[in-house]
């Protein structure tokens, strides 16, 4: 589960406690990606919890581990970085929990959108697209699918990094046609 810039990890005991309704688990263990907790952003609530954290509003809290991504901006910052945007469950959760690949792309979609519409006007935000989603368009052609998951969840980002690869600052491989 990340929250803020330097995430939610085993370590941070209070935000765990805040979302532990909302972590997946398979056979009673914490599914993590990289070692992170993982918040089941298919549902609506995991989703607001994310942005608004547990007041459930954009406030500068001094609590910094329990900062959300809105909570930075209230406080100040000019824009956001959101890590580790995977489309493809499988490929990296640990234990698989055998999500169903659309339901969960189609949650972090709307996780996105849902961001880009509470920013701020003008303020920007990047995604990191792991260079390990099979849903990446690979140079191997160039027929882009502009309606898979892993080119509409990158659409509301101002810019996009694939890790490992690319930047691309003016959206160009998921603006469409």
């Amino acid at each position: 589960v990340y929250v803020n810039a330097t995430g939610v990890n085993d370590y941070n005991r209070d935000a765990l406690r805040d979302a532990s309704r909302w972590i997946l688990r398979q056979n009673g263990q914490p599914v993590k990606v990289d070692g992170w907790q993982v918040l089941d952003i298919r549902e609506p609530e995991a989703r607001r919890w994310w942005l608004y954290g547990s007041d459930g509003k954009a406030s500068c809290t001094d609590d910094r581990p329990r900062q959300s991504p809105l909570d930075l901006i209230a406080c100040g910052y000019r824009g956001l970085w959101v890590d580790n945007v995977l489309t493809v469950p499988s490929a990296w959760f640990l234990p698989d929990p055998g999500i169903d690949a659309n339901q969960w792309a189609e949650g972090l979609v709307a996780l996105l959108t849902e961001l880009r519409a509470a920013l701020p006007q003008g303020v920007p935000f990047t995604i990191n697209a792991h260079w390990t989603d099979i849903d990446f368009p690979w140079a191997s052609g160039f027929g882009l699918n502009f309606e898979s998951q892993f080119l509409r969840a990158e659409r509301p980002a101002d810019q996009l990094l694939i890790e490992g690869a690319a930047i691309d600052h003016g959206r160009n491989c998921g603006g469409g046609p």
